[in-house]
């Protein structure tokens, strides 16, 4: 403006310019900015023309749209790395996942990428790596530099599972956080810290009393490695957490919903979708649910088997459950299945199916560390909570519900296959040998396995008699 204002050619017609009100007022505007505090801030806030709302849950995640009255809706299911994250990682996922969604009715696809979670969060974490270097700076502390203390460094780092380190560390992280945020000592810690900070988790409201245990287990964990008392035992905790499990009661209107067996019919129809389905990756997790249901399988178990662990011939499979829950720690021996082809001459879709994807997998890689239910090329191991994952996806595509007050889990399908290999006449202790349970134990089988009435139909001979006939 002022270069024109100069132009000595327009000159003559300078003093019939004026600036506009609004020119006016903008230049004021800048005038009257203070340098560092109001630089960058927008000139021009444009009237919001559009509504995002979101939700996730455990197992998926929605979201609408409202722009200029036109309502649009998107959702999913998380994907097994993301199954395993806390529910409020899940809610920014599920904003990030509906933006996408949304991409060309709001033009910010270049921001939600810088924000996307990543599909895959499998293998050892952050929080494992930080308890095992924990675990060996405390070693050669405390046993020092002579003959065995490295090893023995590195033995205490072995005493926990991956998975377990990692859970042990974010718990125990959360816990701190909390002390320092309250002006509380954390180490050593004493009971009634522990008590204020069960309150506090109470008050979050996201807890349930079955899984309380977790949030406590990482502190004494900690306090024996330090060697000091652990603070999250004793009468005063019992007793608060009975106040708990019955305010929690009080506020969701009566006790928890009861985990079921997913029903035999139902993981017949997985059998029969994967088999029919034109979608690779559905059929492989289908695969891999009927596998993990078939081999009594712990959730994450059956999913996680590798190539070099199952071999094939035309009418068996035969498998090696190479390490399980608490096989390490207490000694225990691998496990061993043959799972054959039904006799008789049937269908037989179960087998089939996994027998099918089991070939596939054996043509296209040599090797023997590919898991049989991920993509091949794909090395990393799946999160125990995939099965929870694949089942949930299985159930909404095929409609299938569980009974009022009760729900369905990834022990579901362990528990789908020992209720109806039990229904059938299997032996207990057969069941107990097939599931692992130390000492081939029958009563944790009876007393958190089997539902003695429930009514499982033909489905669980087609599924399970193959195994009457190996056992007699």
């Amino acid at each position: 403006m002022y270069d024109r204002s100069d132009d000595r050619s327009d000159r003559r017609n300078r003093d019939d310019r004026r600036l506009s009100h609004q020119s006016i007022r903008d230049l004021r505007f800048w005038a009257g900015l203070r340098p560092g505090q109001e630089c960058g801030r927008l000139l021009w806030h444009p009237p919001t023309s559009a509504t995002l709302y979101t939700d996730a849950s455990s197992a998926g995640w929605g979201g609408g749209l409202t722009v200029d009255g036109v309502k649009y809706e998107a959702r999913g299911f998380f994907g097994p790395g993301d199954a395993t994250k806390h529910i409020n990682a899940k809610e920014i996922l599920a904003v990030t996942l509906s933006l996408l969604s949304f991409e060309d009715k709001l033009r910010v696809g270049a921001v939600v990428r810088l924000m996307r979670a990543p599909v895959h969060g499998r293998g050892a974490t952050a929080g494992s790596a930080a308890w095992t270097r924990s675990c060996v700076v405390l070693g050669d502390h405390r046993f020092g530099a002579g003959a065995g203390g490295e090893t023995s460094a590195q033995l205490l780092s072995l005493a926990l599972a991956e998975s377990t380190k990692g859970n042990y560390a974010n718990k125990w992280v959360a816990f701190v956080f909390f002390c320092q945020a309250s002006g509380y000592t954390y180490l050593p810690a004493t009971t009634e810290t522990v008590a204020c900070y069960l309150g506090f988790i109470f008050e979050r409201g996201t807890v349930a009393p079955a899984t309380l245990q977790g949030y406590l287990t990482p502190i004494n964990a900690v306090h024996a490695l330090m060697q000091m008392e652990r603070p999250a035992v004793g009468p005063l905790l019992v007793a608060l957490r009975h106040g708990y499990a019955r305010a929690y009661a009080n506020i969701s209107g009566g006790l928890r919903v009861k985990r079921v067996p997913l029903p035999a019919a139902a993981l017949l129809r997985f059998a029969n979708l994967g088999l029919t389905t034109a979608d690779a990756g559905l059929r492989r997790r289908l695969a891999g649910l009927v596998m993990t249901g078939l081999t009594f399988s712990r959730p994450g178990g059956g999913a996680n088997l590798l190539r070099k662990d199952v071999s094939l011939t035309g009418d068996s499979i035969k498998v090696q459950i190479m390490d399980y829950k608490h096989g390490a720690r207490t000694d225990r021996e691998r496990i061993l299945i043959n799972l054959p082809r039904r006799s008789g001459g049937g269908d037989d879709a179960p087998f089939r199916l996994v027998h099918m994807h089991l070939s596939a997998i054996a043509m296209a890689t040599a090797d023997g560390d590919q898991p049989c239910f991920s993509p091949v090329g794909d090395l990393r191991p799946l999160p125990t909570e995939v099965a929870t994952v694949w089942m949930r996806e299985a159930i909404y595509l095929l409609d299938v519900h569980p009974p009022d007050g009760g729900m369905y889990a990834g022990h579901s399908l362990r528990a789908c296959a020992a209720t109806s290999y039990r229904s059938i006449g299997g032996e207990l202790d057969a069941c107990a040998q097939l599931m692992g349970m130390k000492d081939k134990s029958t009563d944790v089988v009876s007393a958190s396995y089997v539902d003695a009435l429930v009514d499982t139909g033909d489905a669980a001979r087609e599924l399970y008699d193959r195994y009457l006939r190996v056992w007699r």
